[in-house]
């Protein structure tokens, strides 16, 4: 590796533009060094390795559609990360509290109350048609063909996602 690559904290921290708090949180969040500091010891960098793993970050949070690496709870520093999730856990109380949000087995049961109806209104409608439209019997069948596939692929499609059991 070129020397000229070489650099201690505070010359990560005037490279980047940053405070050497800043190159002491990356560290924590694993930032490559060549050699820890130490009692007499300086750390030392390779500022490649450094920019790639930074702006690494930065695109991995650009990628999941966010700002900066501090807005996703696993660049975070562990005491942080932590305060996130309890933040997290307390903003979903609160919303469930409110109403705005349910939880799943409130879900489930919703959706099987509404899917319930949808499958009595299929059941139903060849026989509501037949009176209402005067259809032929061939048409009824031929529709009670096609909806009882709908209604299979539906009660598949809930299972497999979970809706239903």
């Amino acid at each position: 590796m070129l020397e000229k690559r070489k650099a201690n904290k505070a010359e990560v921290a005037e490279w980047f533009g940053v405070s050497v708090n800043s190159v002491d949180a990356w560290i924590r969040s694993g930032c490559p060094y060549l050699a820890k500091g130490g009692v007499g010891a300086c750390w030392v960098f390779d500022l490649r390795a450094v920019a790639e793993w930074h702006y690494g970050r930065k695109s991995k949070a650009a990628t999941l559609g966010q700002d900066s690496p501090t807005t996703d709870p696993e660049f975070l520093h562990p005491k942080d990360r932590k305060d996130w999730y309890e933040g997290e856990k307390a903003r979903v109380f609160l919303e469930e509290k409110k109403r705005n949000l349910i939880t799943l087995d409130e879900y489930r049961e919703e959706m099987a109350r509404m899917l319930k109806h949808v499958a009595h209104a299929f059941e139903t409608l060849p026989d509501v048609l037949e009176r209402k439209c005067a259809l032929d019997s061939r048409v009824i069948v031929s529709m009670q063909s096609e909806i009882d596939g709908v209604r299979s692929w539906l009660a598949d499609s809930m299972e497999y996602h979970g809706v239903v059991e």
